[in-house]
């Protein structure tokens, strides 16, 4: 059998490898949001987005061999709710406004479902989040 620093091949168990390596992902996404904000100032508006995204990657190894890259086309679809913080007290609301331009500041929570198009390499991912939101 083949060892590796004291250990077996086929095997996982306190191998480490020789080499590391450097791992680098861009998405790159375009997409449309639509949100239901029934009046001007809500306490909440539910939104869904959907789309469509390309990731770069790349994989840089420290044993100066070339930089390997690829990409891989995927879709994502997505839904959540904002909820309006500066609903809740006027006067902060008319000062942000007045002075800073801030029409509304949302708290948001969403979830967004990725599927890639390869299943070679496969980007596919559920993602939830928290935001914060401004609308200028």
């Amino acid at each position: 059998s083949v060892h590796f620093e004291g250990c077996e091949i086929t095997t996982t168990q306190n191998c480490k490898a020789r080499e590391s390596y450097t791992f680098y992902g861009i998405p790159l996404s375009v997409g449309l949001v639509y949100r239901l904000q029934y009046k001007d100032r809500p306490w909440f508006a539910p939104y869904v987005s959907g789309g469509g995204s390309y990731y770069v990657l790349a994989e840089k190894r420290d044993d100066d061999k070339p930089i390997k890259g690829l990409g891989v086309a995927a879709v994502y679809g997505g839904g959540g709710i904002m909820f309006n913080i500066s609903a809740i007290d006027r006067e902060t609301a008319f000062t942000l406004e007045s002075e800073y331009e801030l029409h509304n500041i949302w708290v948001s929570f969403d979830y967004k479902y990725i599927q890639a198009a390869n299943k070679i390499l496969d980007v596919s991912a559920g993602i939830a989040g928290i935001g914060l939101v401004m609308d200028f």
